[in-house]
């Protein structure tokens, strides 16, 4: 099985694995030889990649942090709360945040959503501990649409990966989960226009635009369903080490604090926050939007580490790297240096000892001809040769 990008398909390949839209709405089987026209309708539909049949990757089990199957359907519930606040609130003129969620939200319908959200919460968390990964892989995003939702859920993911390394509580991990799920929930009170917006925002656009994390602190922290910190890690997971960030120009310290430990003044970032501000620029890079394509794991990891010390913690960032593999499982790679220079292939299986020397397969020459032998390489017998993801 192996997850190749829409346009890399070719008429009359197998599909390895089932293509929903909307969560559980199955558009076409496992075993399925897609054609011409059905490759044109997935266009259309906005798939952005499938599961397909390769004899030559059986075996091959791509990484994940959460089940595909429950985030396919976890999407689906997430994407429609997303869209009923929506529905509900986004073309409404905003003045003040705080005045604005006291005016246009009902308790009941809000409580509602965040049940819905808190069960989505829940659940994923639940499936992140019973899961054997120690890892934290990002899921390219499906469809075109749906972004924030899935954008949510692997936020979630790393948040909870993230603060299982620093060894925090379950108390303090669920708390976590809660809030990145829902880090962005206040893009939903904006003009749909404006969120929406491909191009370039003018002066008074970014200022709207940057209510958003105020809108979701308000929006969170009147519901006892959510906790206080929870709602701070929607408030600040804009805010910068250095100060740049918004909406209220809050510092880090660029160190990882104690457990418990108490916040210095009320101009520092909350460490759960940190932490959501470097998983939420990870997963927004690695995702597809209209204006660009998603970016390589490997290339968003090398602009994480640009940003560590001005923007992100930089000790927190350590940690993400620490659990975050350059080249996960499943990823195509092309080979850069040593006797298979130029040919390409997948990682086949990540180290136990060091995540970013897998064992990876040779699959085609720089002709793009398929290898006629099984070559396997082991990064780590093979401390010369290097790679890239494709």
């Amino acid at each position: 099985m192996r997850r190749i990008s829409l346009e890399k398909i070719q008429s009359g390949e197998k599909t390895a694995d089932g293509v929903y839209t909307g969560g559980d709405n199955l558009l076409v089987g496992a075993g399925y030889r897609l054609s011409g026209k059905n490759l044109d309708r997935l266009d259309e539909l906005g798939v952005l990649w499938v599961y397909m049949d390769d004899p030559r990757t059986q075996g091959m089990q791509p990484s994940a942090t959460i089940s595909e199957d429950l985030k396919r359907t976890t999407r689906h519930r997430v994407h429609q709360v997303f869209h009923a606040i929506t529905e509900a609130h986004a073309n409404q003129t905003i003045d003040d945040p705080e005045t604005h969620m006291d005016a246009v939200c009902p308790k009941g319908i809000t409580s509602e959503w965040l049940s819905e959200l808190e069960a989505a919460s829940k659940s994923l968390l639940e499936n992140i501990f019973l899961g054997s990964s120690k890892c934290f892989v990002v899921t390219p995003q499906e469809e075109r649409e749906g972004y924030f939702s899935h954008h949510a859920i692997e936020v979630l993911a790393g948040c909870v990966m993230m603060a299982r390394k620093m060894l925090y509580d379950s108390k303090e991990i669920a708390a976590i989960a809660q809030g990145g799920l829902m880090h962005n929930v206040g893009m939903f009170f904006l003009p749909t226009a404006l969120v929406e917006r491909e191009g370039a925002l003018s002066a008074a656009e970014d200022a709207l635009m940057r209510h958003h994390p105020h809108l979701g602190y308000e929006f969170l922290r009147k519901n006892p369903r959510v906790g206080i910190l929870a709602a701070h890690m929607a408030y600040q997971h804009h805010e910068s080490q250095d100060g740049s960030g918004y909406p209220r120009a809050l510092k880090g310290s660029n160190r990882i604090p104690k457990r418990r430990e108490p916040i210095a003044t009320k101009a520092q970032i909350h460490r759960y926050a940190e932490i959501c501000a470097i998983v939420d620029t990870f997963v927004a890079l690695t995702s597809h939007r209209p204006y660009r394509k998603a970016m390589t794991v490997d290339r968003a990891l090398d602009v994480i580490m640009r940003l560590a010390g001005n923007r992100l913690n930089l000790e927190m960032v350590k940690v993400f790297i620490s659990i975050t593999p350059r080249y996960p499982a499943g990823s195509e790679i092309q080979i850069l240096s040593g006797e298979y220079a130029g040919h390409t292939g997948v990682v086949w299986e990540l180290s136990t000892l060091e995540i970013n020397r897998p064992l990876i397969k040779v699959l085609d020459t720089p002709d793009g001809d398929a290898l006629a032998d099984d070559v396997f390489i082991n990064l780590i017998e093979q401390p010369f040769i290097q790679i890239q993801c494709i």
